[in-house]
């Protein structure tokens, strides 16, 4: 692998896994890594010079530029709300969090792209699982390669399931179809919503295993 292309990759992977997650990765010269305890699975790829995009008939493309995410808008009743894991945040709100912060990584390191969003196997098949890929490209539009990035959350999955099936008999209820593109969306949010809440708790509870004297220095630490 070209070390360049290889380095920009990395940089955008741990830097796309601190924004979304805020955990870190030590790649050692690999190209996948796994992040993982009894909670969540977090596995890291990345390709070189590979501008191939996943050929799963069901996939939602999010293009990226200057730290935003161009997000698409998906039809379905406004008085149907999807239930999240940990959070008191609508859909909305928690899909414009994980994809801009997907962008904003893209940012940080200068570089350009798109991530798209799919599932290959069984688009019914509901799982508190998920993946993307982030396509990435040179500020001068060379393809460099691509990032992609699977999330399992393992000790909400039954939770996370129920609920997501719950918003779906409630549309097909009003309208009778939910659109395989909005079922990939909330399998990647009720996900990335439900990891959130447990590497949350582990961090505050983190600190509350601080002495009183080591605990006012870490909130100090944050205030500044």
């Amino acid at each position: 692998m070209d070390q360049e292309k290889y380095k920009q990759l990395v940089n955008l992977a741990n830097e796309t896994i601190y924004q979304i997650y805020t955990l870190k990765a030590e790649f050692n010269d690999k190209t996948y890594v796994d992040l993982s305890d009894n909670n969540y699975k977090i596995s890291v790829q990345v390709r070189e010079s590979d501008s191939t995009i996943p050929t799963a008939n069901t996939k939602v493309i999010i293009p990226v530029s200057n730290g935003q995410a161009t997000l698409p808008e998906f039809e379905y009743p406004k008085n149907i709300h999807l239930e999240l894991v940990g959070t008191q945040h609508t859909f909305k709100e928690e899909f414009e969090i994980f994809s801009n912060a997907i962008a904003h990584a893209y940012d940080k390191v200068n570089l350009k792209g798109r991530f798209i969003i799919y599932k290959s196997d069984d688009i019914d098949n509901v799982k508190a699982q998920s993946r993307f890929r982030m396509m990435v490209n040179s500020t001068h539009d060379e393809v460099i390669g691509w990032v992609e990035i699977a999330q399992e959350d393992k000790n909400d999955k039954d939770s996370i399931i129920y609920k997501i099936k719950t918003f779906y008999d409630k549309i097909k209820a009003a309208i009778q179809i939910v659109i395989p593109e909005l079922k990939l969306v909330t399998e990647t949010i009720s996900t990335f919503a439900g990891i959130m809440n447990d590497l949350e708790k582990k961090l505050s509870f983190s600190y509350l295993k601080l002495s009183p004297f080591n605990l006012l220095i870490a909130i100090s630490v944050l205030l500044i």
